[in-house]
């Protein structure tokens, strides 16, 4: 059992870095074009990730012209659609909107798949969205806030959270055929070279390069490690040993350690925003935690079943 302990700390760390991500990205925001910022981050991750690869030895298989057409598709929907929509959104709206607005994305992708007959919802799927909906409503209605300069923001970031559903699910149709970590370093090269082919036409990336400051390379070094290939590389490893039902539980936590961070920066919110973001927390949780509860359930009868 405790040896289980180190894969559950590697969850918990992968979701604490990608709530931190949301803070970062708005405090370079104010330092780098969007594009410009997009563009190195990936490029950087996707070096990283690649260098991963080839040290644990994970070569990619030999694949079809037609998967890698899809691949592609993939890096448009997963990397290119929901971080435009996550960096252009939060010009215009707090962490802690997008933060919110980004966790509903496995109850999105529930709703959708279920339309396309791929998963069932139950009511606790329900019971969920609504608590999330009011949850949602009472930290983006906040009277204390300024929400009402953010629902752009909040529009542009959930068409992307939009984005990143869809290609979860299309991701399923070759997730057979490829390691975890190989999709990811996929995906994530055909997504740069979208975001890099669109900053292009824009503006002169190396012009821009020459014109960072050292803090603010420190924040995309920060985003590029930290926030994207540490955290993806500790969620992989440790989902597998884990199983995802347990996973999802930790990923609820990503709006809390949003706002924790969000804090530090001298934000403080306010009753109706932290009720909200409780709220949330119980709707985003409770779906997998039923879930769990069964799985749990079903396991105890078997084993009752085989003592007898």
């Amino acid at each position: 059992m405790n040896h289980a302990y180190k894969y559950y700390i590697g969850v918990l760390i992968a979701v604490i870095l990608w709530g931190s991500n949301f803070v970062v990205i708005k405090i370079a925001l104010q330092q780098v074009d969007t594009l410009a910022l997009l563009s190195i981050r990936f490029v950087l991750s996707t070096i990283i990730l690649g260098g991963v690869c080839l040290f644990r030895q994970q070569a990619t298989p030999p694949l079809s012209l037609r998967n890698y057409v899809f691949l592609f598709f993939l890096g448009i929907l997963g990397i290119a659609g929901f971080n435009l929509g996550l960096f252009y959104g939060l010009n215009d709206t707090s962490p802690i909107h997008a933060s919110l607005i980004v966790s509903l994305s496995p109850l999105m992708t529930l709703f959708i798949a279920s339309r396309f007959n791929i998963e069932r919802v139950n009511l606790s799927h329900i019971i969920a969205l609504l608590l999330c909906m009011i949850g949602v409503v009472l930290v983006i209605g906040s009277p204390l806030d300024d929400s009402q300069f953010m629902i752009k923001g909040d529009l542009i970031i959930f068409a992307g959270t939009l984005s990143w559903s869809v290609y979860t699910i299309f991701s399923t149709k070759i997730k057979s055929q490829l390691e975890p970590l190989q999709l990811t370093f996929l995906v994530m090269l055909f997504g740069s070279i979208c975001i890099v082919l669109l900053s292009s036409f824009q503006l002169n990336l190396f012009s821009v390069l020459t014109e960072i400051n050292t803090q603010t390379w420190g924040l995309i070094l920060y985003m590029a490690i930290f926030t994207t290939c540490i955290p993806h590389i500790l969620w992989v490893h440790s989902v597998r040993k884990i199983g995802p039902t347990e996973s999802s539980l930790f990923f609820n936590l990503i709006p809390v350690f949003a706002t924790i961070f969000t804090i530090f920066t001298g934000f403080i919110p306010d009753q109706y925003q932290i009720i909200g973001i409780i709220i949330s927390f119980a709707g985003l949780a409770l779906p997998t935690l039923y879930t769990y509860l069964i799985n749990r359930s079903h396991l105890v009868t078997k084993k009752e079943a085989i003592n007898k």
